[in-house]
């Protein structure tokens, strides 16, 4: 158990790259099955929370890792942050906390989601609020945001086909 923490909070991966499970890392405090597999019913719905967790998703900042970076001599860190989101004018990288709160194509889905949450949530800051929703085993926050999460994968999954 003590081998397995300390290999998740490496900053770098077996192969040099920085650590792909670097959200994951900040999410998983102990090692036990989480209680959003229990509440989330839908095999499709926990499918996509599960791959934007752990980062198995097709987010710029994972499709990014398996391409070279561009230019001789470009580093590790100019790749990464070259890993832009194309589904709005924001220039920021495409990662989870992007594509959860600030990807501004999902802002009308995003702001029906966040008027549903009680009030003491919707106080929170945005940084707060992801870790809070990420982390949450509570029902009645885990459930819509895992819908929340299905619907904007749908809509980026059409939006890539157009």
């Amino acid at each position: 158990e003590e081998e397995w923490y300390s290999l998740l909070n490496s900053d770098t991966g077996p192969t040099g790259q920085r650590n792909k499970l670097r959200l994951y890392a900040k999410l998983k405090t102990c090692f036990k099955q989480e209680k959003y597999l229990e509440i989330i019913k839908n095999p499709m719905i926990r499918s996509n929370l599960t791959k934007l967790r752990i980062s198995a998703h097709n987010l710029a900042i994972e499709k990014g890792r398996y391409q070279k970076p561009f230019g001789n001599g470009a580093s590790n860190s100019d790749h990464y942050k070259s890993r832009v989101c194309k589904y709005c004018n924001e220039n920021k990288v495409e990662n989870e906390y992007h594509f959860t709160l600030e990807c501004t194509k999902y802002d009308e889905q995003r702001k029906c989601f966040i008027e549903s949450l009680p009030i003491e949530f919707r106080n929170k800051s945005p940084h707060e609020l992801f870790l809070l929703l990420m982390k949450s085993n509570i029902s009645s926050l885990i459930s819509p945001f895992a819908k929340f999460i299905q619907n904007i994968t749908d809509e980026r999954k059409l939006a890539t086909l157009c």
